[in-house]
């Protein structure tokens, strides 16, 4: 320790050692001796380390930083033939102190590591950086096996990084593309640049002396898509994009495209152009048409076609540039055939089919809506769409029928029946929309709840959980014995289910003490009030279930019930069922859509052919 460190340990002792499995932190404070870039010769800290050494005689070498035992906590020493460092404490193991709050361990860290390497042992990365924010930047870098390079920038922190970048044996005499924001970073590159990144984002650059092996276009004109859908539904609303450009001064004409790939590649709907110049983004829109039947390529990704949005440039003397993104393109309400005539008095059977139809609630979109089956079942129910056929004669609706459909994949078989007195032309509209509120449907698997239970065995003092692990679902007991007080043991959530990950638990006892009887449950309460219908009239409409086991195979009375307040001047007969309440069900509902899907085909003139 002498020779390598200059350091004296015959005497030294571990004066705070907790153990690697069971640790306690004891807290140092340090202070700087001297000036050692970047430590500077004001410096003080604090840290938290479950071990650390004292006893220690300093004979030669240099004390940096020193701990409150007026121990060295920083030693370096130059050997003309090698350098040695040493820390007698466990540094890489620190824990932040409630005057330092996280992140401080990990910037003590970088001070006194880069003092280490970068300045006493001399290793110079080749990616090198400073500025402000740079000791939370993460980099990395690839070699391709064209020659070109890839750098990857990650910033650690929330706060934003202006950092300077220094590599020239990796980037001089390249042009560096931006791949996460898009376009030229610098062209004919010194190997230095500037670079702001947000906090938390991550940044890749693409170095390369050949345009050829660019990676965003091998034109001078780069463009690249900023936010585009990576699903879509046609014949609803224009779909809006952004898209990115780099002219490198050049003016040019872009628009997007949709566009099959494979053998019978063609352009399906084309944006109207934009005139650009210079660096900037710029909001295109595309109209996409309805499904086709008498279209074979025109085939949704669920039949196997394939799809890329591309964004094209074009202009006097550039090279056109080009840029591709994939995409799925789904319906949202497509027959399966349709007549080839239609005529009054004659009823046809016609088969819509749908396909991922998307969530409209805020944060849903295009997430298919019925997710929340099995992710987040309590949100279950709150979305739903009317798969609409319509039969038109001469552009005027004449019959019509819908379906409410809580899955977002599925098909529905129509029966429709032209009116005698529908004169025709006829066409066919077939569209689905949005129809909130149109059903009371109702399914929970307890997902998207914490698990664990609700009261500590180990801790009777703290009473459960409140409110309880699957809220807004209400736990309840009882007994003919009202004294007893000791039925309830516990509550919570689990990963043990027979639908979806998660369930519900109750753990109740039937104690001696409780009389003839005793029971528990549970109750949730429905936001909005609604009416039963007159019975037996309407009772297929509605319909209750609900899935329970017991553990230990105990014999169980099991009720599942739907109750109501008593109604003010009604009997207690009669109290479960609410006055002036809107009905459960709403057939027929039209609302604002987010997507309405219209396809028309004429029919009795133009033949349609699968």
């Amino acid at each position: 320790m002498n020779t390598l460190f200059g350091l004296e340990v015959a005497k030294a002792v571990p004066e705070h050692d907790s153990g690697a499995t069971d640790m306690e932190y004891k807290l140092l404070q340090v202070r700087g001796l001297r000036a050692f870039e970047p430590i500077p010769a004001n410096y003080s800290d604090a840290l938290g380390t479950w071990k650390y050494w004292t006893r220690i005689s300093r004979l030669s070498g240099t004390t940096v930083i020193q701990h409150s035992s007026n121990q060295p906590a920083l030693h370096l020493k130059d050997l003309g033939t090698a350098r040695s460092a040493i820390t007698p404490l466990a540094l890489g193991d620190i824990t932040d102190t409630a005057e330092r709050p996280a992140p401080h361990n990990w910037q003590l860290r970088y001070q006194w590591l880069r003092a280490i390497y970068r300045n006493h042992f001399g290793l110079v990365p080749p990616l090198d950086l400073s500025g402000p924010g740079s000791e939370w930047i993460y980099p990395d870098y690839r070699f391709c096996r064209n020659g070109s390079v890839i750098v990857g920038l990650l910033n650690g922190h929330t706060n934003a990084a202006t950092v300077l970048l220094k590599a020239p044996s990796l980037l001089a005499g390249k042009t560096i593309e931006n791949l996460t924001d898009g376009g030229i970073l610098k062209a004919g590159s010194d190997g230095e640049f500037s670079l702001t990144l947000a906090g938390d984002q991550y940044v890749l650059l693409y170095a390369t002396t050949r345009p050829e092996d660019s990676l965003i276009s091998p034109s001078s004109v780069k463009l690249w898509f900023e936010s585009a859908p990576n699903s879509v539904w046609p014949g609803g609303d224009p779909t809006h994009m952004i898209v990115g450009y780099d002219t490198q001064g050049a003016t040019v004409q872009i628009n997007v495209s949709l566009n099959s790939t494979g053998p019978a590649a063609k352009s399906h709907a084309v944006s109207s152009p934009v005139t650009v110049t210079g660096r900037g983004s710029a909001n295109l829109s595309i109209t996409l048409p309805d499904a086709d039947l008498n279209d074979r390529s025109y085939l949704s990704t669920h039949a196997g076609g394939r799809y890329v949005w591309q964004v094209s440039a074009s202009g006097s003397g550039t090279a056109p540039g080009l840029s591709r993104l994939p995409v799925r393109l789904l319906w949202a309400a497509r027959p399966t055939a349709l007549p080839a005539t239609v005529h009054p008095g004659q009823t046809h059977p016609i088969t819509v089919g749908w396909e991922e139809l998307p969530g409209y609630l805020p944060g849903e979109y295009p997430t298919a809506f019925d997710r929340a089956d099995l992710w987040d079942s309590l949100a279950s129910g709150r979305q739903l769409y009317n798969i609409v056929v319509e039969l038109r004669s001469a552009g005027v609706g004449v019959t019509r029928k819908e379906f409410i459909t809580h899955s977002a994949t599925g098909t529905n078989t129509f029966q429709i029946s032209a009116p005698l007195s529908a004169p025709g032309p006829f066409t066919w509209a077939i569209f689905a929309q949005t129809a909130e509120g149109a059903s009371m449907d109702f399914l929970d698997s307890f997902e998207g709840r914490s698990l664990g239970a609700d009261f500590d065995p180990e801790k009777p003092e703290i009473p459960p959980l409140t409110p309880h692990r699957f809220a807004p679902w209400i736990p309840y007991h009882y007994s003919e014995n009202t004294q007893v007080s000791s039925l309830y043991f516990n509550t919570g959530t689990r990963l043990e289910a027979n639908h979806g990950s998660q369930s519900a638990f109750l753990v109740y006892t039937n104690h001696v003490t409780v009389g003839r009887f005793s029971g528990f449950g549970m109750i949730h309460d429905f936001p909005q009030t609604w009416s039963l219908p007159p019975f037996p009239i309407g009772g297929s409409d509605y319909s209750f279930s609900c899935d329970i086991r017991e553990r230990h195979g105990h014999r169980m009375n099991v009720d599942l019930q739907l109750k109501s307040p008593n109604v003010p001047g009604e009997s207690a007969e009669r109290g479960s069922r609410p006055a002036k309440c809107p009905t459960l069900h709403h057939p027929g509902r039209r609302l604002a859509t987010v997507r309405s899907h219209t396809l028309s085909v004429p029919t009795g003139t133009v033949p349609c052919h699968l």
